[in-house]
């Protein structure tokens, strides 16, 4: 486990947040996954993927909407406004499974990783939460 993992591992063991490890990716990234529930969405399932110089991650909520063919022009409308109406965050639409995910990279410092870590997750969840029933209305419009 790389170095940043474990700081951030530590964080959310000391302050009982359930996390799943991912194990490192096909490039050598450590994966973690932290489920949060959500007052609009049901659960939020947010992932780091932290680089392997230990200085950044990738934090990715995928499947945060489903939608079809059809609803993908008022999907990225949607997308649009939001990625204008938020910042730290871009939302995205998947044109191999027509899904939304919504992504955001961190960089830290040794000293910092978990810190930033639990603020950008913490964030991330605000964010998809607020930002769900706006994206339901645009799939339902």
């Amino acid at each position: 486990m790389l170095s940043s993992t474990r700081a951030f591992t530590e964080l959310l063991d000391a302050k009982n947040f359930s996390y799943r490890d991912l194990g490192p990716t096909s490039s050598g990234r450590d994966g973690l996954s932290v489920g949060i529930g959500g007052e609009n969405m049901s659960g939020v399932t947010i992932r780091f993927f932290f680089d392997t110089d230990c200085h950044g991650a990738g934090l990715r909520v995928f499947d945060i909407l489903k939608f079809t063919d059809e609803q993908r022009p008022k999907i990225l409308e949607t997308i649009n406004k939001l990625n204008q109406d938020y910042r730290f965050v871009k939302f995205c639409a998947q044109d191999d499974d027509n899904t939304v995910q919504m992504e955001m990279d961190l960089i830290f410092r040794d000293n910092d990783v978990a810190e930033i870590c639990e603020e950008a997750m913490v964030r991330a969840y605000q964010i998809c939460d607020d930002a769900y029933p706006t994206l339901m209305k645009a799939r339902w419009s």
